[in-house]
């Protein structure tokens, strides 16, 4: 945590009190500093002093020196001439050669004490003279050394006249040097002390300055010290508030980071936490950011998406999701549930199917909602998966057995049920081909085909190849086709290997590769088989074979048929006449309005025939209820072998019958009338004590809607006039409802 930093209010008035400390200290450092350059300009002219008066002094000695030597060679020189002994002359000369070395010297020391040639009129004049005194010095001396009178007196008259002059002339020149040294030094020396004074007087001008300056910036800073001290202290208290209120907050500020620091703990802990329950949770967590890249993926969602856990790249570019509709069909990248949740929308859970990068597939419940930061701003998307193939199977299943349960219910008979069946069944199961095969009641020992339906690429003549062989193979443990065999057996039996048709057939086609034949069995004795094809990409799905439902089905589908059939009985005998097998009065009323109800529409005629067995009731007490019934059985057969399959034959009551002719004219009812009576009249009633048979009769009387009637009961009402006008003619006549009117005239005439 940073440390606290405590801002410190500002003082009023802060500038005048630095603008008057900073003149302070200038004035302070200026005093200082012209001191400092005064004493060093008064160092300066002392040492100046010292040293001029040190040249002097050398310069005196120089010339003093001068002096001196050029005295020495005068007199050295003067002695020589004076002696006249050649030896003592010549030990004189070389005293005279070496005093003027030293003269040299001397004047060499003098001229550098003057500072050479151009340093002073005076020694520039001296050194002009000397070279030629040096000159007639030697010409002296080498004049001196012939030793003639000539010499001698030329010697004297140069020493008298040039040596003399320039001996004069040095003396008086060294003489006035001495004097200007003299004065120089007195003048340099009043210089010198003239300047000190000055100086001194400057100095003690500026300190007075200086002086009054402090002074004044002193009271400055006394005024301005004590209005700072008033200020000081009302923000010395204004400071002790803030200490006193920034304390409370420091420690407010420790309590919320004792806080955070719990909090954190905390969290690091959920984290923690969350991870292991990520880890453990059975759904499928996939988080991406808002550009779609992937965050995190827990491990249940690996699973469920079937991979090693390569990271995706960016899902608003491409889905690395095969998603499709439950019906097959490919979603749109655009309605993925994560991008529709990255686009802000809260996706609730839906059901797809997924395609895995292995090439299975299950059925997930997908769901995505956006997430957004505490400002609001979406910051990604999260997505919740859950594998749901079992789930959805058994509830796609048990929707499928309650439809397949509800369609059979419905259907009254085999074939409906069969085809029902089939429907639901391919459209529940997704499968190519189904069929339903059962027993022939005709042969018990053969089978035939209910209903089935193949896939596309079984061609209609493959078809019919199956079900002839269906039709004429016995049923027996060795048939050539399987669902024979397991109709004999009662043995479910699946396979996932191409079937043969038969010996010397080719294979099935592809969509019936993977079969299974499930027995249709009723207390335990099969008298059908189901048979379902998958596809071989099923196999591989969520849609591969499941044993169980398949025998759920194969157990609804027998229970379905077993109804029918004992409905079928049922209805047998609630609209059968038990005696003769005919329909009885009911069945009759029913299919009288049935004909009537399909036939107005088109405008076709309906007939109806009536017949009465002639004298039954004599020929029942003469010969027994016995022989009676067998011949309302003969009277009956008669019936069904005179008329067509669509016509139907009933017993009215009694000795009575009904015939009723759909689509039939009132000209063609009354052949197929005289069709009946001509086969009841040939007839023979089997009887104990006549061994040829007992011959019977029937009168007849038909009448046809329209033109005789339009309801059921007026023609019934028709047909039973024209009967009774039949009896009256004789018996063992037919009578049209159209003659029953000539007829009763002539009766009438008669």
């Amino acid at each position: 945590m940073a440390p606290l930093k405590i801002v410190m209010p500002r003082a009023l008035g802060n500038h005048p009190r630095r603008v008057l400390l900073s003149a302070f200290l200038v004035v302070m450092v200026l005093a200082v500093a012209l001191s400092s350059v005064g004493v060093w300009g008064i160092r300066r002219t002392q040492q100046h002093l010292n040293d001029i008066a040190d040249q002097a002094t050398v310069r005196i000695q120089a010339v003093d020196a001068a002096r001196f030597a050029l005295l020495t060679v005068e007199r050295d020189n003067r002695q020589a001439f004076i002696e006249q002994d050649p030896s003592r002359r010549a030990l004189l000369l070389q005293q005279v050669g070496q005093d003027v070395t030293l003269l040299r010297a001397a004047m060499a020391q003098c001229v550098a004490a003057y500072g050479g040639i151009n340093g002073n009129a005076q020694m520039d004049a001296l050194q002009v003279a000397l070279p030629n005194w040096y000159a007639s010095e030697i010409i002296y001396e080498n004049d001196l050394l012939l030793d003639t009178p000539a010499s001698v007196t030329a010697a004297q008259v140069l020493q008298r006249g040039i040596f003399g002059t320039q001996e004069a002339f040095a003396a008086q020149t060294l003489a006035d040097l001495a004097t200007a040294e003299h004065h120089d030094i007195a003048r340099e020396r009043k210089a010198a002390n003239t300047f000190t004074n000055t100086l001194i007087i400057v100095l003690l001008a500026v300190a007075g300055v200086v002086l009054v300056l402090v002074v004044a910036l002193g009271s400055g800073v006394a005024h301005l010290i004590a209005r700072q001290h008033t200020r000081l202290a009302q923000a010395n208290t204004q400071l002790t508030e803030l200490v006193e209120e920034v304390q409370s907050q420091r420690e407010e500020i420790q309590e919320q980071r004792d806080t955070l620091v719990t909090t954190l703990a905390a969290s690091e802990r959920g984290r923690s936490e969350m991870d292991a329950i990520c880890a453990t949770v059975q759904e499928g967590l996939l988080l991406c950011d808002r550009d779609g890249a992937e965050i995190y993926r827990n491990p249940a969602c690996r699973h469920i998406l079937g991979e090693s856990g390569s990271t995706w790249h960016n899902l608003a570019t491409a889905s690395p999701l095969h998603l499709y509709a439950l019906d097959g069909t490919p979603l749109p990248h655009a309605r993925q549930p994560l991008l529709r949740a990255l686009r802000g929308e809260a996706v609730a859970a839906e059901l797809l199917r997924l395609r895995r990068d292995d090439g299975t597939e299950v059925v997930v419940q997908f769901e995505a909602t956006p997430i957004c930061d505490p400002t609001g701003e979406q910051t990604g998307a999260l997505g919740v998966l859950r594998d749901v193939t079992a789930e959805y199977r058994i509830t796609r299943h048990g929707d499928m057995l309650r439809t397949l349960a509800h369609a059979c219910a419905s259907a009254l008979d085999e074939e409906t049920i069969a085809q029902t069946a089939v429907a639901a069944l391919i459209k529940g199961l997704n499968v190519p081909n189904c069929a339903i095969v059962v027993r022939d009641p005709e042969r018990p020992d053969y089978a035939h085909t209910l209903y089935s339906q193949f896939g596309d690429d079984v061609s209609s003549a493959e078809a019919a190849a199956i079900h002839h062989t269906v039709a004429t193979a016995p049923i027996a443990p060795d048939a050539p086709m399987v669902s024979l065999r397991v109709l004999a057996t009662g043995q479910a039996c699946f396979n996932i290997s191409p079937l043969p048709l038969g010996e010397g057939s080719a294979t099935m086609p592809l969509s019936m590769h993977a079969m299974a034949y499930l027995p249709l069995c009723l207390d335990g004795v099969p008298f059908g088989v189901f048979t379902v094809g998958y596809a071989p990409h099923q196999l591989a799905t969520w849609e591969a074979p499941d044993q169980t439902l398949l025998q759920a089905v194969a157990d609804e589908i027998a229970t379905a048929l077993h109804r029918a059939r004992l409905f079928a009985e049922a209805r047998q005998l609630a609209y059968t006449d038990p005696l003769t097998g005919l329909r009885n009065h009911r069945a009759m009323q029913h299919a009288l309005h049935a004909a009537l109800a399909e036939a107005a529409p088109h405008h076709a005629p309906v007939s109806v025939i009536m017949l009465d067995v002639d004298h039954f009731r004599r020929f029942n007490e003469a010969h027994g209820h016995d022989v009676g019934d067998r011949a309302l059985q003969s009277v009956a057969r008669a019936i069904q072998s005179a008329i067509r399959a669509q016509d139907v034959a009933a017993r009215y009551g009694g000795e009575e019958f009904c015939v009723i002719l759909p689509g039939t004219a009132a000209e063609e009812a009354g052949h197929v009338a005289e069709r009946v009576r001509a086969a009841i009249a040939a007839s023979r009633v089997q009887a104990r004590e006549v061994p040829a048979g007992l011959p019977l009769t029937a009168s007849l009387g038909h009448a046809t809607c329209p033109p005789h009637a339009t309801t059921p009961a007026d023609l019934l009402r028709a047909a039973d006039v024209a009967l009774y006008t039949a009896k009256h003619q004789g018996r063992n006549v037919v009578i049209a409802y159209d003659d029953v009117s000539t007829l009763s005239d002539g009766r009438q005439a008669a």
